[in-house]
């Protein structure tokens, strides 16, 4: 909890469809998407307090729900839940990342039909060093880690990052961006 504190900017979050403080939010030991990796996200572009290309994000959004068969709630659920976390944050060049979890269960690989899916929004502005990154280039590092992915999922979003992060590693350790 205490690493938050380097985040100010998280206000608010959306979690399960309710609007709540950042300190405030918790998601179940047993959720499987901690345990597991089992859930998806999709991340979105805010300019000037507009999502980029809604429809496109919702369509992926619904492409992944129901390829993990996962409940969803609507499109328009989901929209209105988007328009308000960006109101409430007051914050117009930002991202929204929505992550969606199978939700508490057994602790087993066993999928049982999922009821309950646990689903959070989060808010944030853009890193400041993007600006430069984009002015002035960046090193580059061809990873010695695949994707990791096969690719049949390569759209599905899922939450197992770990060949990106172990690649972000690499190049850091290479003085790459």
């Amino acid at each position: 909890i205490a690493k938050m504190n380097c985040y100010p900017f998280l206000m608010f979050f959306c979690l399960n469809g309710r609007f709540i403080d950042r300190k405030k939010a918790t998601v179940s030991v047993l959720d499987n998407g901690f345990l597991y990796a089992d859930g998806f996200y999709d991340t979105m572009r805010v300019y000037q307090g507009v999502i980029f290309e809604l429809p496109l994000h919702l369509k992926r959004i619904e492409y992944s729900a129901k390829e993990m068969d996962m409940p969803l709630p609507l499109t328009q659920k989901i929209s209105a839940w988007l328009r308000k976390i960006i109101t409430i944050n007051k914050l117009h060049e930002a991202r929204v990342r929505m992550t969606i979890t199978r939700g508490q269960g057994p602790v087993s690989l066993v999928v049982d039909k999922t009821t309950d899916p646990t689903r959070l929004m989060m808010f944030r502005p853009l890193e400041p060093t993007l600006g430069k990154a984009k002015r002035e280039g960046v090193a580059g590092h061809l990873a010695s880690v695949g994707s990791g992915v096969s690719e049949h999922w390569r759209q599905l979003k899922a939450l197992n990052y770990l060949p990106a992060i172990l690649a972000r590693v690499e190049a850091k350790r290479r003085g790459c961006f």
